[in-house]
């Protein structure tokens, strides 16, 4: 039985994924971080889609939002 890849071991939690290792990778990985979503195993297509797609995302919502000011409460 052949040793499963990082990437069908890959679950969404919040901001972060989690992967079977517990080893922590941050949604703000770009290239490396979409490249292992995209060759994720069949068994984990479903995982890559949603990896691929939130990853995406994510970057076009902090790109629109990097110069927007942050309002405090007080």
């Amino acid at each position: 039985m052949s040793e499963p890849t990082v990437n069908s071991d890959l679950l969404l939690c919040e901001n972060q994924f989690y992967t079977k290792t517990n080893e922590v990778k941050s949604l703000l990985i770009t290239k490396k971080a979409q490249k292992e979503a995209i060759t994720a195993s069949k068994d984990g297509l479903k995982t890559q889609r949603i990896a691929s797609s939130v990853l995406s995302r994510a970057k076009e919502f902090l790109d629109k939002t990097k110069d927007t000011p942050i309002e405090t409460q007080t």
